[in-house]
């Protein structure tokens, strides 16, 4: 796959590019919307452990039940009416989020787990997206649990910086639970064009 040209003008974004397919060679070209927005990465400074992140975009089913069933712990938010994400802030070894990661690919946005598989994690973002300076749309939790027998660390600054965004009031029993010894200093920001939707 080729990027031949990729041009932004204020919120729009034009792009063609080249794909060299079996039999054939397709061109491709793109006009869409796109607004600037900053996420949280689900691997840290601090450790080699991960945290399994969902984007849920456009799926009717929700995998809280069994995210409960494997031993997460989980926020659910609404970015729109139509999409919602998922932090599990529990910390787990690479293979394990890969494991967990095919095992709820039916779940999530397809686009959301090709960028895992290519870069090896996932940013999700906490705040709302940005227009010209201007907020598009408010973000809110709409589901929590903590699973308190799990014997699985929560990375201490993934839960303050959550509980910094929405209130306390939403993140009082994750503190309640095991967390490890990290701090927001531990998080890896990345800055990103996401779909003006």
């Amino acid at each position: 796959m080729r990027e031949l040209k990729r041009v932004r003008v204020g919120n729009v974004l034009f792009g063609m590019r080249l794909e060299r397919l079996p039999h054939s060679v397709v061109f491709r070209a793109l006009v869409s919307h796109v607004a600037d927005t900053v996420g949280v990465l689900n691997r840290f400074k601090n450790t080699d452990k991960m945290c399994l992140f969902m984007d849920l975009d456009d799926r009717a089913e929700s995998p809280l039940q069994m995210l409960s069933d494997d031993g997460f712990s989980y926020i659910m938010f609404e970015t729109s009416k139509k999409h919602r994400n998922v932090i599990c802030p529990d910390l787990i070894s690479k293979e394990e989020l890969d494991y967990h990661m095919k095992k709820y690919l039916r779940y999530m946005d397809y686009r959301f787990n090709y960028v895992y598989f290519r870069d090896g994690c996932n940013a999700i973002r906490i705040t709302p997206k940005l227009v010209d300076g201007k907020m598009l749309r408010q973000i809110r939790i709409i589901a929590t649990s903590v699973n308190f027998r799990s014997p699985t660390k929560m990375h201490r600054g993934l839960v303050k910086l959550v509980s910094d965004v929405f209130g306390d009031d939403y993140m009082k029993p994750f503190f309640n639970s095991r967390l490890d010894d990290s701090t927001k200093d531990d998080l890896i920001e990345r800055r990103y064009e996401t779909i003006n939707w």
